[in-house]
């Protein structure tokens, strides 16, 4: 099978590969839809694999849908229900874990797969017996919170031992501290140890591989500001004023000598949310793809594979496209902004010498011409994680012509951005009593890189540092927070790479 994808990758886009591999060599996909819909019945109970099955390509995830196929089994289905929604599905508790446990086994690299078997002891039971439910708190949320991962710095083991943190000025629960720092006295500010840091204040975050933010470097600015100029409305001067830039040769990436250099840089600017104004630190890269990058296809439209070679550029070691905008398992989200469901603007080959069956649309829209306006596609990608733990990362697409005039060829401009929120609510600090010290966020623990802090205390999993693993420990997982939101608490988090 690898052979065979292989080799119709050198003649097509790998995305039209996989859909040809499966139409001409996949011997299920290639019967008839009659005799599918006879043998798809016979799954039965089996939901783990009725939902596999469903996933694997557009015939059957088609079929799946007919109601014949739902006839022998007991899941109950919303009304809501449609081929299109998976979010109405109500698979059994213990089939849901079951079908966790294959697409985390599917996602592993060989190292952590056996760690993964679960009649075997390793990583799945060991993630049981750190998450079980005992006898240490009768609290229903404490429960929950040992029951489910939450956050990386949270430990689900043992009960709060509050540690001073001579840099925020407050008491954390000891597994935010280093190694070494458990168990030391509480003790006034102006008596703690010198080394008595919380992670926020040993960790960076990076803006790219050369060049990193370190939270002095935020609290010193906007506590300097506030002390010279008090008040609300001199604090876009306080942020405009702030600038972090790398100016390494390799990410210089404009169309011509004379323009500005694309440095990545990091910045400060406030967000209002609700009734609070925040503020949050922007991490952002815009490169230029370069006037003539791409080969044009049929219509004008630019080859999806050499839009793909670009964006794989991007990613090259030492660049910051990968820190601000990870990509997941085998997809780039640069990608995701052209959609072939909605974007027309790309043309992806499929070996033959004739056009692809959507090549007639794409030759009446003709004239359109690429990032056009009148294009369905939106030409940008959100991760919008916020609430979970993360900051919201963006992947935007625009057109840019160096020359006068919008004379083709035009060049493409890919801005990355990764928002870290520093301050959560500006006013309630400027106006709170003199000498409140500015404490990292919860969102700023997980933004940082976990190669500049130490461990945090009682994770004994080994870290993964295979890239195409989905645990490789600087990948972030999304899990549902169960508590609230509290002023300083980074165990109110969703767990990320352990």
């Amino acid at each position: 099978m690898l052979a065979t994808m292989t080799d119709l990758k050198r003649t097509m886009d790998p995305l039209v590969a996989a859909q040809v591999y499966n139409r001409q060599h996949n011997p299920l996909c290639r019967l008839p839809d009659e005799l599918l819909l006879l043998i798809l019945p016979c799954i039965g109970d089996d939901h783990v694999a009725l939902y596999c099955t469903r996933r694997v390509s557009r015939v059957l995830r088609h079929l799946i849908h007919d109601p014949a196929v739902w006839r022998y089994t007991e899941m109950p289905l919303s009304l809501r229900f449609s081929y299109l929604s998976e979010s109405h599905w109500e698979i059994p508790e213990k089939e849901k874990t079951q079908l966790k446990r294959h697409l985390r086994a599917d996602g592993m690299c060989d190292n952590c797969k056996l760690w993964c078997d679960v009649p075997v002891k390793g990583w799945s039971k060991r993630l049981d017996q750190y998450f079980k439910v005992g006898p240490i708190d009768p609290d229903w949320m404490a429960r929950m919170r040992l029951t489910n991962p939450t956050c990386k710095f949270d430990s689900p083991i043992t009960l709060d031992a509050p540690v001073h943190c001579r840099g925020c000025g407050l008491h954390h629960a000891d597994w935010v501290f280093p190694p070494g720092t458990v168990g030391v006295p509480r003790q006034p500010y102006d008596a703690g140890e010198p080394n008595q840091l919380c992670l926020g204040h040993r960790g960076t975050v990076q803006l790219c591989e050369h060049t990193g933010v370190s939270w002095r470097a935020v609290e010193d600015h906007m506590t300097n500001w506030q002390d010279l100029k008090r008040g609300y409305r001199t604090w876009q001067a306080c942020l405009d004023d702030f600038a972090v830039e790398c100016r390494h040769p390799i990410h210089d990436r404009r169309c011509r000598p004379a323009q500005a250099p694309t440095w990545p840089r990091a910045r400060l600017q406030t967000s209002r949310n609700h009734e609070t104004t925040s503020v949050v630190l922007v991490l952002e890269w815009a490169p230029h793809s370069g006037v003539g990058a791409f080969v044009r296809g049929p219509h004008g439209r630019p080859l999806a594979a050499e839009l793909r070679s670009l964006f794989q550029g991007y990613r090259q070691q030492g660049q910051p496209a990968e820190i601000l905008m990870p990509a997941r398992l085998g997809q780039l989200p640069e990608m995701v902004c052209f959609d072939p469901n909605t974007c027309r603007c790309l043309h992806y080959e499929t070996g033959n010498s004739i056009d692809d069956p959507q090549g007639q649309r794409a030759a009446d829209a003709a004239d359109l011409g690429f990032l056009s306006l009148d294009c369905l596609g939106r030409h940008s990608h959100r991760n919008d994680i916020r609430l979970y733990g993360d900051c919201d990362r963006t992947v935007e697409m625009r057109q840019h012509w160096p020359r006068r005039g919008r004379e083709p060829p035009p060049c493409l401009i890919t801005t990355y951005r990764h928002r870290v929120v520093v301050c959560d609510d500006i006013m309630a600090w400027t106006t709170g009593p003199g000498g409140t010290k500015l404490h990292p966020t919860h969102e700023w623990f997980h933004a940082m890189d976990p190669d500049t802090y130490p461990r945090p205390l009682g994770h004994e999993l080994p870290l993964c540092k295979d890239r195409g693993c989905m645990n490789y420990y600087k990948r972030p997982r999304m899990v549902s927070c169960i508590e609230p939101r509290g002023m300083f608490s980074p165990c109110q988090c969703p767990r990320q790479s352990t």
